[in-house]
């Protein structure tokens, strides 16, 4: 719905104006990058379901899709700016005991280079960090 109704928008803005080119630069070319952006969530979600991605993974994308451009939900009754708070916060409180089932599942620790990764690996890591030190400053103890 979202996708379509920029569209649409757009369409009856260019198309009802007396000058095509003027509306357009005006309207759609502001509005260009929400709209591919809108189809590229639209082709992704399908994408998911077809592939049978995880639900849980699914409620996370969309949540962050509708914040992308929550104001169009608000203003079309969709949502309020409330429930999209409760919906991003059920979607993460789902999803966050199966943290480690998903990321397994999704075999991302190949293509992930960050060392927080895992236990193994910051530790690993943090053998690796300059120690820096200096020598023991006698501090004087307060006596009350």
């Amino acid at each position: 719905m979202h996708e379509i109704s920029l569209f649409d928008e757009a369409t009856e803005t260019v198309s009802s104006s007396s000058d095509f080119m003027q509306a357009f630069m005006q309207y759609v070319q502001p509005r260009c990058q929400q709209m591919v952006e809108s189809m590229g969530h639209h082709m992704a979600y399908d994408a998911a379901v077809d592939q049978g991605i995880s639900q849980y993974l699914v409620n996370l994308y969309n949540i962050n899709a509708i914040k992308t451009d929550a104001t169009w939900y608000v203003e079309h009754g969709m949502f309020t700016q409330k429930a999209i708070m409760h919906m991003e916060d059920a979607a993460l409180s789902a999803a966050l005991p199966r943290l480690e089932e998903l990321l397994t599942a999704m075999e991302v620790e190949p293509y992930v280079w960050s060392p927080i990764i895992s236990d193994k690996r910051w530790e690993e890591f943090s053998k690796t960090l300059p120690v820096y030190s200096s020598p023991q400053a006698q501090v004087p103890v307060a006596r009350l």
